[in-house]
């Protein structure tokens, strides 16, 4: 019987481990998403029970160069890569919760406390990051993507973060090489067009061996005219990848050929563009931002932002005759949505004004962007010049509101107790005046009834 306990015990001891076990896993590949299009890759990844979080692709924008950097960062991931950045640490595992980490805003470089919520079929999984208490926080919801998708990946991060499951991929393609080459040689055996040109017997070679010389075969033209094309298409990729790389120095984002526009960016006009910076905002109630673009020094924009919340903040950079100004951020109703086109002339400023509604508490972040349309080459193609990428960061809360409505009906009230106090005063100085008040007219009353009665027993008399 005492071995049936101890059996039983046993099985309720390890039973939460047999579950643990059993219920799916955070590890692997996350789909970002917003308004329906993917933004960016995570690789989540476990640590002997640590788990970590890796921006391991992503898709920029329309009008945003690719490549950036997480410049406000101010730990070990200052000025690291955005793709490929550790930016969620230290979740340990506790079912399908995920508890006790931390996560990197990489837009202003702040790091929060974070937890994970997997769902029970494992397809879905949910950051919320937070400061101080959970429920002061914002989420984000992901979806799983099947194994096939760790093709996407840079198998630099993936050697980086997965080196085990590296090391297997370089050796199975060490085994799967010979066979590669084997099939090629198969290839070319069977196709002669395809030998390359030194594998071709020379007529002096024949001849140095004392066999009659043969009669060279044509030249086959496709072979002929492929090894040159070959080489002219590797020449261009080349050089397609450096005008790239010239290009997004300068910010320009091109969807088709790449155009050398360096000399129309440096030769743009430089002006100031100026916001205000609201550092606060409460949940659900609106605010304006306002950009103001001054084209020439006789412009005065000072005038432009009274009324409005926050500093004004001041940056130089090039601007164009088209511009487009886009303002984004999550958690926030922007109005209106997407980017804005003006015209820049030099006889008044150029301006641009949003409505903004904050949907979620705890620190956030806007941005602010100004691209530059101009025109490159015979075809007049059109390139994006982006001239400013600036961040607002505004902290949202609805506890201060509460606390000013609190605070403002404190204030009336003591008005109120003011007032009475007041008036308490008042009737403590003015009670003689009040007596006398009284008084006479006691008199009065008195002296009118006497007159009554008077009248009444003369009357009586008469009668």
């Amino acid at each position: 019987m005492k071995r049936f306990f101890a059996f039983i015990l046993l099985l309720f001891a390890f039973a939460p481990l047999a579950r643990a076990d059993q219920a799916p896993s955070a590890a692997g590949l996350w789909q970002k998403t917003e308004n329906g299009k993917p933004v960016a890759y995570i690789l989540v990844v476990d640590h002997n029970g640590v788990f970590e979080g890796i921006v391991a692709k992503t898709f920029p924008e329309a009008g945003r160069p690719p490549g950036a950097t997480c410049d406000k960062c101010t730990d070990d991931r200052k000025n690291a890569p955005v793709e490929g950045i550790s930016f969620i640490r230290d979740m340990k595992r506790d079912g399908l919760k995920y508890e006790g980490g931390n996560v990197l805003d990489l837009r202003d470089g702040k790091v929060y406390s974070a937890m994970m919520t997997l769902g029970p079929d494992g397809q879905t999984l949910k950051l919320r990051g937070y400061m101080g208490m959970s429920m002061l926080g914002s989420d984000e919801t992901w979806t799983r993507l099947p194994e096939s998708a760790m093709a996407q990946i840079d198998p630099a991060i993936i050697a980086k973060y997965l080196p085990a499951r590296a090391a297997a991929a370089e050796q199975e393609a060490r085994v799967l090489r010979p066979r590669a080459a084997e099939e090629a040689r198969g290839e070319i055996a069977k196709h002669p067009s395809l030998r390359p040109l030194s594998a071709e017997p020379s007529s002096s070679t024949a001849t140095a061996s004392g066999s009659p010389p043969q009669p060279s075969a044509a030249p086959n033209p496709p072979r002929e005219a492929v090894q040159p094309a070959s080489g002219a298409n590797v020449q261009q990729s080349v050089e397609d990848a450096a005008c790239r790389a010239r290009m997004k120095s300068l910010g320009v984002v091109t969807s088709g050929p790449c155009i050398d526009v360096s000399d129309i960016v440096e030769n743009l006009r430089t002006g100031e563009y100026s916001f205000n910076d609201p550092k606060k905002a409460y949940m659900g109630e609106s605010f304006r931002i306002r950009l103001v673009l001054k084209t020439a020094d006789q412009q005065s924009v000072q005038d432009k932002f009274k009324g409005l919340p926050g500093d004004v903040v001041t940056k130089e950079a090039r601007f164009a005759q088209s511009l487009e100004a886009t303002l984004t951020g999550d958690d926030f109703e922007i109005d209106p949505p997407g980017p804005l086109s003006r015209t820049a002339t030099l006889a008044v400023p150029v301006e641009w004004e949003w409505k903004v509604t904050a949907k979620a508490g705890g620190q956030k972040t806007l941005t602010v962007e100004v691209a530059a349309n101009i025109q490159a080459g015979p075809d007049k193609h059109r390139v994006q010049v982006t001239t400013l990428n600036e961040p607002i960061t505004i902290e949202v809360t609805m506890l201060e509101r509460a606390t000013a409505y609190i605070t403002e009906a404190n204030s009336l009230f003591k008005a109120v107790s003011a007032a009475l106090s007041a008036l308490v005063v008042i009737f403590g100085f003015v009670r003689p005046a009040r007596n006398w008040l009284l008084s006479a007219w006691r008199r009065l009353r008195n002296a009118r009834r006497s007159n009554r009665a008077a009248r009444a027993k003369e009357q009586g008399k008469v009668t």
